[in-house]
């Protein structure tokens, strides 16, 4: 059976307050041979879960090899400060909806799914009001957004110059 992202994360929570209290109670008796065997296989288990969590997310391997990969580095702003929701579920908040690791898709940790970023327009940007853009705007907003994902491919496959 098949566990979602989130309940592998419930997992790795539980096991990593199973290797705190035990690496407390290493202080208080640091030859305990049979703690120090304990602690390990819980680490061993946290390995194997985060391993796990890895595997359990949407993988798009077209994305990645026409878009790219994302580079490392903290963004200033997330996707919901931005205008944008999940086109299926609606999310739009910093929990649920995250940059994805591909370029110019976001990520929505409820659906488990890279979603192309053109597709998730629907405030303007940035969001300043709860007021979604009308059907024209938002389509004339994902237009431009989807246009300049595939200038910015073009540019890295390229080498021009960085993506904006």
């Amino acid at each position: 059976m098949t566990r979602s992202p989130e309940e592998i994360k419930n997992e790795i929570t539980k096991v990593n307050e199973r290797i705190n209290s035990k690496r407390d109670l290493l202080e208080e008796y640091p030859d305990d041979k049979g703690l120090k065997l304990s602690l390990m296989q819980f680490e061993g288990l946290r390995e194997e879960l985060n391993t796990e969590l890895k595997e359990s997310y949407s993988k798009d391997e077209r994305a990645e090899k026409l878009l790219g990969k994302r580079g490392s580095g903290t963004a200033v702003f997330m996707p919901h400060e931005l205008g944008y929701s999940c086109p299926i579920c609606s999310s739009e908040d910093e929990v649920n909806l995250d940059w994805s690791e591909y370029n110019s898709f976001i990520y929505c940790h409820k659906c488990n799914l890279d979603i192309p970023s053109c597709l998730c327009e629907k405030y303007g940007e940035p969001m300043l009001g709860q007021d979604p853009l009308s059907p024209r705007d938002r389509i004339l907003e994902s237009t431009r957004i989807f246009l300049s994902s595939v200038e910015d491919a073009i540019k890295r496959e390229k080498g021009l110059d960085e993506p904006k």
